[in-house]
């Protein structure tokens, strides 16, 4: 009976020892795969470390682009975090915060990684992420930015790694009791299998950086294209050009508010007609009504914007901002097709943008070369178009004349009705000049109640008939101003030609200076022709005139 039982241990004794041996294989084998999975998800980290800083590197991004190099990092690596820091500790980018969170996450820079990276070039640590609230394997690297060191962060839960090792404890356990040979076969065979889905999943995210990193490079582009535009024409060649390589092949629209703030006016649209009203308000359209984009006939809403008349495809309306306040929209017509709305969102925010700058630009150019009170050509401007037709009549061997007129008795109007009348006063004339001018004329006020018309292809008796049509225009208009009739007023205007009277500006303007000189002596409310060229000094002319 003892026997019985010594000879069952003895026969349970192999199987012990096997049992012994393979669980310490197991325990070792276990360690090599756990240390392995921790090499490759390093690996994983570095590579991803290095496309993002491939990108940062191939389109050349400053501070205010790290957020989208994150952000398009991350979304071809959704199971990563992907964070830029720069050297003070801030956060610059970062795939899973907004920008708007960046300020609330605190300094980096205390972080044993990032500590690592900025000092020794690179570091991992595992620790606690409060993004995913559990433990992260963590891997920084540093890099130069405008001369100053910053450091690129990617992130992998520590879950995901633990949840890989289970995985093979279950598959090694399975093994264990099959048998040792069958485990090692089984274990080859998935080594393979999980190199092959790696090579696989490599494949995949370089594909979709690679797409990413060409979206990013056009938005860039268009950035830089937009900036350089100087008209609506121009952003409209460009718009029709690259937005179609982005978004898609899509029919859009940009509407633009007016300067009275009223309206919205359809300024833009390519490939072909935008299928819309294309002046409305705002009330007729539910993006600016609700301050946020506004998808029709989604599977949430129904409700179409009124300023789409009859159409009843599926339309997105995105309100332009620029420095808080919107300046217009931007449509696509989805139709049953769909659009990357990020992208959209994106290239919005380039539009809004570039569009403000433009509108800027426009206003300043207005500022540099109008009079701001009555909207004419400004001296300055005068004279770059006097000597721009100086050397077109040289060149091309035409004629043009100048024409300098002056109120008369305008000091009255300052002195019995003050200055606002006498501000009048010159805006009514401004109007008369423009509505009795050609629209190749160039009116402009060079001080004071003086004016100077440079007429084109004008000889002088050409250009006193149109002196004489400008003092018609001007004495017909009754003025009245705060309930007080200020009666007309009558103009004296000089003549001087081109070839006739001088080749070079100031002979010109002071030959007619002169001839408004003896329009006035004349007794005003006349118009006369400068007699001959000059032949004194013009500005010995001038000094004597202003003596008499």
């Amino acid at each position: 009976m003892n026997f019985t039982r010594y000879s069952k241990s003895l026969f349970f004794i192999p199987f012990i020892s096997l049992a012994i041996l393979v669980g310490f294989f197991m325990l070792s084998l276990n360690q090599m795969l756990k240390t392995w999975i921790y090499e490759r998800s390093e690996q994983e980290l570095v590579r991803i470390s290095e496309v993002t800083l491939d990108s940062i590197e191939r389109t050349n991004a400053s501070y205010d682009e790290m957020e989208i190099i994150a952000d398009s990092v991350g979304m071809a690596t959704p199971h990563m975090r992907v964070t830029i820091i720069d050297y003070q500790g801030a956060m610059i980018g970062d795939s899973f915060y907004e920008f708007s969170d960046f300020e609330n996450l605190g300094s980096q820079n205390l972080l044993p990684e990032v500590k690592l990276a900025l000092s020794e070039g690179k570091g991992t640590s595992i620790r606690f992420g409060k993004y995913i609230n559990a433990d992260a394997y963590y891997y920084a690297r540093r890099f130069l930015i405008d001369s100053n060191w910053a450091v690129v962060r990617i992130s992998i839960p520590i879950e995901e790694v633990n949840q890989a090792v289970g995985t093979l404890k279950l598959i090694l356990f399975g093994f264990y009791l099959v048998a040792v040979i069958s485990l090692a076969v089984l274990i080859g065979l998935y080594s393979k299998v999980l190199r092959a889905s790696i090579l696989k999943e490599h494949s995949l995210l370089e594909k979709r950086v690679e797409e990413r990193t060409s979206e990013i490079e056009m938005l860039q582009r268009l950035a830089s294209m937009l900036a350089a535009c100087n008209s609506i024409d121009e952003v409209q060649t460009v718009l029709s050009e690259i937005v179609p390589k982005v978004i898609g092949d899509f029919t859009c629209s940009v509407s633009l508010v007016s300067d009275q703030g009223d309206l919205i006016e359809t300024r833009i649209e390519w490939p072909q007609k935008w299928p819309g009203l294309n002046v409305f308000t705002a009330n007729e359209c539910w993006a600016l009504r609700k301050g946020r984009f506004h998808i029709s006939k989604d599977k949430h809403s129904s409700l179409t914007c009124s300023h789409m008349s009859d159409n009843q495809d599926r339309t997105l309306c995105m309100p332009l901002l620029a420095h808080g306040n919107a300046i217009g929209l931007f449509h696509v017509l989805l139709a049953d097709k769909e659009a990357d709305m990020n992208l959209v969102f994106t290239l919005a925010e380039h539009l809004g943008l570039a569009l403000a700058n433009l509108n800027m630009q426009d206003k300043l150019r207005e500022q540099a070369i109008k009079d701001p009170l009555t909207k004419l050509y400004n001296r300055r401007y005068m004279d770059t178009m006097l000597e721009r037709e100086l050397n077109r009549c040289q060149r091309h061997e035409v004629i043009m004349s100048v024409l300098v007129l002056d109120i008369d008795h305008f000091k009255p109007f300052n002195d019995n009705y003050g200055h606002d009348a006498g501000d009048y006063v010159l805006q009514t004339l401004a109007k008369s000049l423009l509505a009795a001018l050609r629209k190749e004329d160039f009116a402009c006020r060079i001080g004071g109640e003086e004016f100077a018309i440079i007429l084109p292809d004008t000889d002088s008796l050409a250009a006193q008939a149109c002196a004489a049509k400008i003092s018609q225009y001007v004495k017909a208009e009754e003025l009245h101003f705060h309930g007080n009739s200020l009666g007309q007023i009558t103009i004296s205007v000089g003549v001087a030609t081109y070839g006739d009277n001088g080749y070079d500006a100031i002979s010109l303007l002071k030959s007619a200076d002169i001839a408004l000189y003896e329009a006035k002596e004349a007794g005003r409310d006349r118009v006369k022709v400068a007699k001959s060229k000059i032949t004194k000094n013009v500005t010995d002319i001038h000094s004597n005139i202003k003596q008499i």
